[in-house]
């Protein structure tokens, strides 16, 4: 792969707003009002509702799984092959013997259009052995991956193994001193780094019941460390090994929940291969200076070397940094890429991205002056980053949507639950029966709720609505359910046809803060910057790595 292209990105990006724009008003539509704004006709493509109209309902649906299950074959090469269910595997294979159902072409074409707009369609996500590659052209020592599957999930080990096999030759090619975890939690990363790599570590996390709590999982981890390398090197070569892991085999009541707790390693081929890469590393002693723990809420203006200073008691000259974060929540995903580019003592920037609902965007000029001064400094808006991209909106509900997963949805073959349906049905029957002014109100953890008559009991409770104010008997409720039962069809084909627009939202966030690297020098002059598909996006959907190193002349290390 050449070098980041600013004109090429620019270009990218282009493509990715002309296709997005037109279609946000469906991206950030909310399905609570799917029935009563009637979605299905105001937002979906009439040529599609047509074709829906001319034919079953159901078959459309088979349809959607079909034409998505061989973009997926197609793009197998992009990403790592996701574990699914017996079920899901009998229904893909008759898939396999299929083309593309005719009878469904504009349906098709709008899936296989948000397809190419996402970012496995584009030269600018890099698979990880690609990077390794990268890593190897530039003189980087290969790391060898270590899977722990004691006290952390599968899902989480994979994360962490991952992520650890790219920071530590990072970390060692640029001569970094530290490493800084940021928002690092309950330490998982940090820990691996430590424990296996001997790099020092400061965690730094803002709520201090993480920090205090990954303090004592690193004693528990001290005590059994040299027997956990030993089992995980044992279950490399094939030894049967015992673990009393609660995560490890457990049950699962959806093939989304099997998935982030089977062993990664037992059904994804496609995960780099690291049996001959060499280890050099001290497993039987844990070196109790390398971790360091620091409570701080970390912003813009957070000085990353002080921190580091107090914490290793250390001058300043004697710093470098490496900065990584393994799903940087919210804001602090962008927070840790303004520090970056900041702080010309950073040489390494590894983080994941996750949470886009949490992050704030840039207000016009009217809205900004409305705010407390506190908020309105311009430096703290998270999206858009770069200045290719200011002034554009993609907004909170489309941002939602870009945190979820349609990878889990598609491999799963995963409908909307019935949850969903009531909530937008009810919408309506407050609207018609009780007040069209009542104001909208979450209904969170509903429970197992069957029926919509039981549905709309609790929600009257939750809501604070007179119940006699609805002058329905339990029959009239039913009746009202199966006036719009014909809703529920067109509402599992809608959230699915909305769901494909996620890694599309998710793609432009992630374009935008590699433009931001790419504006302020990390294309050339400065250094170089790259997007990485680290995880099993099944496994972990916010799978995005973005990764950045500053050029050190002094060591000569420009390529």
């Amino acid at each position: 792969m050449d070098k980041l292209n600013l004109s090429r990105l620019r270009h990218q990006i282009d493509c990715t707003i002309n296709y997005l724009t037109p279609l946000l008003p469906l991206a950030n539509c909310h399905m609570v009002e799917y029935i009563k704004q009637n979605h299905w006709q105001n937002l979906i493509p009439k040529e599609i509702v047509n074709e829906i109209n001319e034919n079953d309902i159901e078959d459309a649906i088979d349809s959607f799984w079909q034409t998505k299950y061989h973009l997926r074959r197609k793009n197998s090469k992009n990403i790592f092959t996701p574990h699914l269910s017996e079920t899901v595997k009998d229904t893909e294979s008759q898939f396999e013997k299929l083309a593309y159902n005719t009878k469904f072409p504009h349906l098709a074409h709008f899936i296989e259009e948000a397809n190419l707009n996402c970012l496995a369609e584009n030269d600018f996500c890099m698979t990880m052995d690609q990077f390794k590659n990268v890593l190897k052209m530039k003189g980087a020592d290969p790391a060898k991956s270590l899977k722990i599957n004691e006290f952390m999930s599968s899902k989480k080990s994979h994360e962490v193994e991952m992520m650890s096999s790219i920071v530590a030759p990072l970390y060692s090619w640029s001569g970094s001193s530290h490493v800084i975890d940021i928002g690092g939690g309950k330490g998982y990363l940090s820990a691996m780094l430590t424990m296996f790599y001997n790099i020092p570590v400061l965690n730094i996390d803002s709520a201090h019941v993480n920090s205090k709590g990954a303090s004592n999982r690193n004693r528990k981890l001290e005590r059994v460390w040299s027997s956990l390398v030993k089992n995980a090197e044992d279950v490399k070569r094939g030894v049967l090994v015992k673990t009393r892991s609660r995560y490890h085999r457990k049950k699962a009541s959806n093939p989304a929940d099997l998935m982030s707790t089977m062993k990664i390693d037992e059904f994804n081929p496609l995960l780099p291969d690291t049996s001959n890469e060499v280890m050099n590393y001290n497993v039987s002693k844990v070196n109790e200076h390398l971790y360091r723990h620091a409570v701080q809420y970390i912003t813009p203006e957070t000085d990353l070397t002080q921190l580091v200073g107090e914490n290793f008691e250390l001058n300043s000259e004697d710093i470098k940094l490496c900065c990584t974060g393994l799903h940087t929540c919210g804001s602090l995903g962008s927070t840790s890429l303004k520090l970056f580019v900041a702080c010309p003592l950073t040489s390494v920037l590894c983080v994941v991205p996750c949470c886009y609902n949490l992050i704030k965007e840039q207000t016009s000029s009217d809205t900004l002056s409305a705010l407390p001064e506190n908020f309105q400094n311009e430096n703290h808006a998270d999206f858009p980053l770069s200045e290719h991209l200011k002034g554009f909106v993609i907004g909170r509900n489309a941002r939602m949507l870009g945190a979820q997963s349609l990878e889990r949805v598609t491999a799963s073959q995963q409908l909307p639950c019935n949850s969903i349906y009531f909530r937008a049905l009810l919408e309506l029957l407050i609207s018609e029966y009780i007040d069209e002014n009542q104001p909208y109100c979450k209904l969170n953890n509903m429970g197992d709720i069957f029926t919509f008559h039981e549905y709309v009991k609790e929600a009257m409770k939750r809501l604070k609505i007179d119940p006699n104010k609805l002058a329905m008997d339990q029959k009239s409720i039913e009746e009202f359910e199966s006036l719009h039962s014909h809703h529920q069809r067109t509402l599992n084909l809608f959230y699915l046809m909305r769901m494909c627009l996620s890694p599309v939202v998710e793609s432009l966030i992630l374009l935008d803060r590699l433009m931001f690297l790419a504006e302020n020098g990390f294309c050339n002059q400065l250094g170089e910057a790259f997007l990485v598909r680290m995880f099993d996006s099944v496994l972990s959907p916010r799978c995005m790595a973005l990764i950045a190193f500053r050029y050190d002349n002094k060591n000569n290390r420009k390529p």
